[in-house]
């Protein structure tokens, strides 16, 4: 195929390149195949490594929030089991208004930071949410029935971490889907503190009061 030149400046100050300036042999880097694949290697090596650490990370939250919250935590799980496109359209509506909320409160009052923050511990708690779920259904599929849900706890946030670290073009937007259900579920079980289908106590029903049979009359 056809040969390019790649010109990569060491710093963005001059001198700079005019027409018919020459560049000293000192300055030029033919690159080899194996370099290109060393550096390859090292940006796989480099995901992997990024990718273990964010499927710890996320593992121990989880496991703590189990501990602690193990209703919450199951709570989110079936909302998002259960209603998976409600909870997407909650979640993803409740991502932009608040990315939008907390810029406009940054910019006024400076309170945009804690609104950010709640919003981000939505998203992980319905991450956490969200990976039991996948957990449960992929042990279901393999059969497999462990004594507690911590297996399918790890075993989901491992899956859907894993392919939310895939490149832009598979990763992202299989994060935004799988984020947006969590915290659409988190919204919708208000943080896990009750189930999703509530609808509060039941409505007391007017009870109608049979007439009087004759044979009940009484004579005086």
């Amino acid at each position: 195929g056809e040969q390019y030149v790649d010109l990569q400046p060491e710093s963005d100050g001059g001198p700079y390149l005019e027409e018919g300036s020459e560049i000293p042999a000192p300055a030029m880097e033919v690159r080899s195949p194996v370099a290109r694949l060393w550096d390859l290697l090292q940006r796989l090596v480099a995901w992997q490594l990024q990718t273990l650490g964010a499927i710890l990370l996320l593992i121990l939250i989880g496991l703590g929030a189990f501990l602690i919250a193990p209703q919450g935590v199951a709570r989110v799980a079936a909302a998002a089991a259960s209603q998976p496109a409600v909870s997407f359209g909650l979640g993803l509506l409740t991502l932009v208004l608040g990315l939008l909320a907390g810029g406009l409160l940054l910019i006024a009052c400076g309170l945009g930071l804690l609104v950010w923050l709640a919003l981000a511990v939505g998203l992980v708690f319905g991450w956490i949410g969200v990976g039991l779920w996948v957990g449960e259904r992929l042990l279901d599929a393999l059969k497999l029935r462990p004594a507690s849900s911590l297996p399918a706890l790890a075993l989901g946030i491992t899956v859907i971490t894993v392919l939310a670290r895939l490149p832009f073009c598979i990763g992202f937007p299989f994060w935004l889907i799988l984020g947006a259900i969590g915290l659409g579920a988190v919204v919708a079980t208000r943080f896990g503190t009750e189930s999703a289908d509530d609808e509060g106590p039941p409505r007391a029903t007017p009870q109608l009061e049979a007439p009087p049979r004759p044979e009940d009359d009484v004579t005086l």
